[in-house]
């Protein structure tokens, strides 16, 4: 019987892979070289023993097989294997795909007829590859390959590695070669996306990817073509508008737009009748509009409402029409953004493919991580369409969005997440896209084409292997400090995306420490002498010191040191520039637009305090705030002079993120306020108001006057703001600023996000101040609070404490969003909140969604069947016990009541989710929550 590669699969691997692999190539366990083991002699005292029989008329991949073995086998032997189309006489006859004479593939799966696994066959007089299609035949000679010694690393001079024998004998053997993944793809590794800079092979990483098995199909489309097309400009009426503008997004429930689409498709099928699935969707971006067709959920993620069912309603039309003639056609769509959520009202044709892709999701850590609730939340989506339609593909990411090139290392995602994609039925095929930054990303993306061929792989074995062929004496410093990046993101309670998360998870020692692991790794490469070792040391180190720059530049900035954080800049951009023209590239080249978006920040803030500027005073990074997303602050007059002080809670902006302050799902505006201390000795000075970035757009007053915008526009961009004549100079000035952040600009962010100050330029004439602007007749009296629901009790009763953990939770979607899971972490991404206090008195006088508090500890051990009594307004409360919901047995006199099990003598987390608000203010828990003795 042939061995045959497993398609079952378990969540490979654990937090410790690399730990593991490093531990094992301490200990000498890891080792690059082959096992030999029996089996005929291919080339042995420098003669080839063996030839290569391809058909007649060989296929391409066929050929490709053939030269790749007559190549490797050259370099490792330093003897030419010959090829023809007849066995040599006195040659052991290596068969090449179709010309093999008996070997039996009609009992080899072949998962979605991709034509990719393949069979191997090694007896002692002769070799049999051969595929279930030409690609097939291809993997089955890397496979041997890969048997004899050779590995793939990454591309470049130095990316593969061989063993230099003066002979090789092939293993025997009968082996099947299934793929978990019928399509596998690791998207922008064989053609670089972008302009490349001068001297960059945007190809070079073609050939690694053909040798590690990268083929399939993409299952996704932006866009939707017509026959005849269509454009905005000549048939407006077929786009939807926004505010009385055609968007990108063309109305698909317009019957021209239908009419055109599925003519089209028929195009299509015309040309190719064997084509089983079409590929559409949304425009990328934007601008949707709202139409009959619209469920009316709403996408806690996105941010958003879902436009999903609107979608999947055209969809199901398109295949209607085709299916009369196309019975098995079925229609593929990125399925993401603001429609990734399943459809609510309409039932998908069966054979609609969802490509999900979770660009809103946090991608910082895992759903095998404890703060990976997203990640878990998305699987659980998966799950929900593949109970609607024949199957779903992923199409993800494999790397942090937006980063210009800091220490990530994305080993988790592909040792965690690659199996669960399997064990979640992904049918359709994995594809990553990714930025490839080899000087990061080679041991993540060696593990993950292993992983797609074969989800049941040891990923610690998997990496220690690479670290071996990679790096020989090196392996083990290297393999400690990808594991370090690895594992100090993994660990961090944090999911702030683009570049902010790193200053907070990242310290000057974790930086120190990796230094010295690659100065390591770089003594033990020199003593080998070996120049591919030093090189693939040495590509590690160039992206790790242009991370290390842009890290202290960033961190700098943030810290207020501007002049040292444009001077770190401009070496980071030096670093980028090293990066970019190593082979392979050390660092993706079209990072450099994120890092672009970083340079005009620190670079203004450091003139503004050059030559005779002066920075006059900076802003604390714990502001007073109020939360509103009703918008009807401004209708309030929140920026005036009389506003009280009560209902204002504290707000970190530079320091924490809204994500790390229980805000993720916030949307709305962030009013922050604070005095301006400024003496009259800068009276005589242009002063101007500096904020570093800001999510995503502001305004300004000072005593309830608007300030002027000099300059501003765009998020996580410089906005300024002209004080002149605004300052009375005498210690009673406010400052008060609105944030709105109504759009997802990045994961986890929203109002300040960076330093903020105000600066003093040339000398000027003084202009009196304004008289201070008082609110109107009519505006809410933040003072006036509704007062705490009292718990009723008879018999046994003890409050639990008043000081709970929160989060914002707009729309009640703590369910499906996990947040009543006991394994998230506490540490970040929570507010404070009492619950002997209304959240009118916190800071949430203008909210009116959900929100969701946790409790960790200990409860009465009285408390056993007993009753939790839960007091709030609202219509809607859940509660979950340790992982598990708790049953309503009751609701009156504004307490919703729960039965309690039998609870464990030990800590335990207790979660309330509040949805239904009665009004902005009024929402949330109202009072002490309390165990009672129903008896």
């Amino acid at each position: 019987m042939p061995q045959q590669f497993s398609r079952r699969t378990v969540l490979a691997g654990g937090a410790g892979a690399f730990g593991l692999a490093a531990a094992a190539l301490r200990t000498g366990v890891a080792n690059a070289a082959p096992v030999q083991r029996r089996g005929p002699i291919v080339i042995s005292d420098g003669r080839a023993r063996a030839s290569l029989v391809l058909p007649a008329e060989p296929h391409p991949d066929e050929r490709q097989a053939a030269d790749e073995l007559i190549s490797h086998l050259s370099d490792m032997a330093g003897v030419e294997v010959r090829a023809g189309t007849a066995p040599v006489p006195g040659l052991l006859p290596v068969y090449v795909g179709a010309a093999c004479p008996d070997l039996r593939l009609d009992d080899v799966d072949d998962p979605d007829g991709t034509g990719h696994s393949f069979r191997i066959q090694v007896t002692h007089n002769r070799i049999q590859l051969a595929g279930t299609g030409s690609a097939g035949t291809l993997f089955a000679a890397y496979e041997l390959l890969e048997q004899l010694g050779v590995r793939w690393l990454m591309p470049g001079p130095h990316g593969t590695v061989l063993p230099r024998v003066s002979n090789v004998i092939a293993p025997e053997q009968d082996l099947i070669g299934v793929p978990t993944f019928g399509s596998r793809q690791l998207h922008f590794v064989d053609n670089y996306l972008g302009t490349m800079p001068p001297g960059v092979d945007r190809n070079e990483g073609a050939d690694w990817s053909r040798r590690r098995r990268l083929r399939g199909e993409s299952w996704d489309a932006h866009g939707i073509d017509l026959q005849p097309p269509a454009s905005k400009t000549a048939e407006p009426e077929l786009y939807i508008h926004e505010n009385g503008v055609p968007t990108n997004q063309l109305d698909v429930t317009n019957p021209e737009v239908l009419r055109r689409a599925t003519a089209y498709a028929r195009t299509q099928l015309a040309a190719n009748p064997e084509l089983r699935v079409l590929r559409m969707g949304p425009a990328d971006g934007h601008g949707f509009g709202v139409t009959d067709w619209d469920a009316g959920n709403w996408d806690t993620l996105a941010g958003l409402p879902s436009v999903t069912d609107r979608y999947i309603r055209f969809f199901n039309l398109v295949l209607e029409d085709l299916q009369r003639d196309h019975p098995d056609v079925g229609i593929a769509f990125f399925c993401y953004d603001n429609y990734m959520l399943p459809p609510v009202r309409v039932v998908p044709n069966r054979k609609i493919i969802p490509a999900l892709a979770p660009i809103n999701v946090d991608r910082l850590h895992t759903a095998a991580e404890p703060s990976g609730q997203e990640r878990r939340y998305y699987l659980r989506l998966a799950d929900r369409w593949r109970t609607m339609v024949d199957g779903w593909s992923y199409r993800g990411y494999l790397f942090n969005l937006a980063d210009p090139g800091l220490p990530f290392v994305p080993i988790a995602p592909a040792r965690d997440e690659i199996p669960l994609y399997v064990r979640h039925k992904s049918r359709y095929g994995c594809r990553m896209e990714v930025s490839a930054s080899w000087g990061y990303d080679a041991p993540a993306f060696y593990l993950a084409t292993k992983l797609m061929w074969d989800a049941t792989a040891d990923p610690a074995a998997v990496l220690a292997e690479f670290c071996a062929a990679a790096y020989g004496p090196a392996a083990a410093p290297m393999a400690d400090y990808f594991g370090k990046i690895a594992d100090t993101v993994s660990r961090a309670p944090i999911m702030t995306g683009r570049w902010l998360a790193h200053v907070r998870i990242f310290t000057a020692t974790d930086f120190e420490k990796l230094d010295q692991l690659l100065a390591d790794a770089e003594r033990r490469a020199d003593d080998t002498g070996d120049p591919g070792i030093v090189d693939r040391v040495a590509v590690a180190r160039i992206a790790f010191q242009f991370g290390w720059s842009i890290w202290d530049a960033l961190r700098s900035w943030h810290e207020g040191s501007f002049t040292q954080a444009a001077a770190s800049l401009t070496r980071a951009e030096s670093d980028f520039a090293v990066a970019v023209s190593h082979q392979p590239v050390a660092l993706y080249p079209q990072r450099r637009n994120f890092m672009n978006l970083i340079a005009p920040p620190i670079r203004a803030a450091a003139e503004r305090t050059a030559g005779d500027n002066e920075i006059v005073w900076s802003l604390p990074d714990e502001l007073s705030a109020i939360l509103d997303d009703t918008d009807d602050g401004l209708a309030d007059e929140l920026y005036a002079a009389d506003v009280p002080d009560a209902g204002w809670r504290p707000l970190a902006t530079r320091s924490r993120s809204a994500s790390d302050q229980g805000l993720s799902y916030f949307r709305g505006a962030y009013w922050y306020r604070t005095s301006l201390p400024i003496s009259a000795a800068w009276a005589e000075r242009r002063l101007s108001l500096w904020l570093g970035s800001v999510d995503e757009s502001v305004r300004a007053w000072v005593n309830g006057t608007e300030l002027p915008l000099i300059a501003g526009s765009k998020s996580f961009q410089p906005w300024e703001f002209d004080l002149r004549g605004k300052l009375r100079f005498d210690g009673t000035d406010r400052l008060v600023m609105r944030v709105v952040n109504r759009n997802l600009n990045e994961l986890g962010t929203g109002g300040l996000v960076g330093p903020a100050f105000v600066w003093a330029g040339e000398a000027i004439t003084p202009l009196s101040a304004p008289p201070p602007v008082v609110r109107g007749p009519g505006r809410r009296d933040l003072g006036q609070v509704p007062q705490p629901v009292v718990v009723s009790t008879a018999g046994w009763h003890q409050q639990l404490p008043a000081q709970w953990r929160a989060k914002i939770d707009p729309v009640g979607d703590c369910a499906e969003l996990g947040l009543w899971e006991r394994q998230i972490p506490t540490a970040n991404q929570w507010l404070e909140l009492a619950t002997d206090r209304s959240i009118a008195e916190q800071g949430l006088a203008y909210y009116s969604g959900g929100l969701v508090y946790r409790f960790d500890g200990q409860l009465p051990s009285q408390a056993r069947s007993g009753r939790l009594m839960v007091p709030s307004r609202a219509r809607l409360v859940s509660a979950w016990l340790d992982d598990k919901p708790l049953r309503a047995v009751g609701w009156s006199d504004d307490v919703h009541s729960y039965a309690l099990p039998s609870i464990p003598n030990r800590s335990v987390t207790l979660v309330i989710a509040i949805r239904d608000s009665p009004g902005a203010g009024r929402g949330g828990l109202h009072g002490r929550v309390t165990v009672t003795d129903p008896g």
